[in-house]
């Protein structure tokens, strides 16, 4: 062979060898961003499913809910929930909670709204009797309620769960006067977010 094909050979060669490199590299940088656009992607939808598990603190304000839908929820069930409200403490799994029922109870289907307004009014103008309202409650009211706290203590990833079906059908009818005395009862008698007897 002579010089000139020699080089000739030589550089077709080195020419070959950068391109499958260059190739290989483009490869290896394409393959990257993949990875990297799919992290982005997942932490991306993570964040905004993350965000949408909100928490306030206990505050007249945040707790005003109750109050503000007393035109059809029952008058003992709007005691009691302002003091569990204000009595759970400012905690990450206890504002969860508060948030997540304050949305649930703004999700309250119209139609339930009225029919419960109509049945207090009833019962506010004696036109149904007391047994009569609380069939009422229990039948309408009741379930819904307690299911808005079991969803509540889901959201805020709770190991325990609401105070028992049964005891909401006082909760929601019969008031508790003190609020201290809630906080007690939510804490030794059912309703434990952290599922020990004594702690919230």
């Amino acid at each position: 062979l002579s010089l000139a094909n020699s080089c000739e050979i030589f550089y077709l060669k080195t020419f070959r060898k950068k391109k499958r490199l260059t190739s290989n590299l483009i490869t290896f940088i394409l393959t990257q961003m993949k990875k990297i656009f799919w992290f982005s992607l997942f932490v991306f939808f993570f964040n905004i499913g993350h965000s949408q598990t909100k928490g306030i603190p206990p505050s007249k304000e945040n707790c005003a809910q109750y109050q503000a839908n007393s035109d059809w929820l029952p008058d003992a069930y709007v005691h009691n929930a302002e003091c569990a409200c204000l009595v759970i403490g400012d905690s990450e799994s206890a504002n969860i909670v508060r948030n997540t029922l304050k949305e649930r109870l703004e999700a309250t289907p119209l139609e339930l709204r009225a029919k419960a307004k109509i049945a207090k009014t009833q019962f506010i103008n004696h036109e149904i009797s007391k047994r009569k309202y609380k069939q009422f409650i229990f039948k309408n009211l009741t379930p819904v309620i307690y299911e808005d706290h079991v969803k509540a203590y889901l959201a805020a990833g709770c190991a325990g769960d609401p105070a028992p079906y049964w005891a909401w059908k006082l909760i929601t009818t019969s008031k508790v006067k003190s609020c201290k005395k809630i906080g007690f009862l939510i804490r030794f008698g059912g309703g434990s977010c952290a599922k020990k007897w004594g702690k919230w």
